[in-house]
């Protein structure tokens, strides 16, 4: 190997980061593998560049044939949530809510309310 490596955080073994297409920061093992599924190469800063290769798709002939780390490391980290990050919940609705309009008895004396206004719709004309 002629490019620096890190030891991997849970097996120690030799990886390099990668960066993906879309911007995310992927392990690779730093041998290249026949059977990988990732073509990588190192840019003009030295950075790892990655990329997924398609079944029966072969790398460019500047990239290199490797494997990704998850698929190989005998001690996965857990996939649990880091601490301190709320717990995922299950029961929240994918779409927001739409906003809840008091009504005029928990408004202040001096705050009228709008929606009214909002649901005819303004037949006032801006300059």
């Amino acid at each position: 190997m002629s490019y620096p490596t890190r030891p991997c955080g849970q097996c120690h073994r030799p990886i390099v980061w990668a960066i993906t297409q879309a911007g995310k920061p992927q392990p690779l093992d730093a041998l290249p593998d026949p059977a990988g599924n990732v073509a990588a190469y190192r840019d003009g800063t030295g950075r790892w560049r990655a990329r997924s290769l398609r079944e029966g798709e072969e790398p460019y002939g500047y990239e290199r044939r490797m494997m990704p780390h998850f698929a190989t490391c005998p001690q996965p980290a857990s996939r649990q949530p880091r601490p301190g990050s709320p717990p995922a919940d299950p029961l929240l609705p994918l779409r927001p809510r739409p906003p809840v309009i008091p009504d005029r008895a928990s408004l202040p004396p001096n705050v009228v309310p709008i929606s009214a206004a909002r649901r005819r719709g303004s037949t006032r004309k801006h300059p």
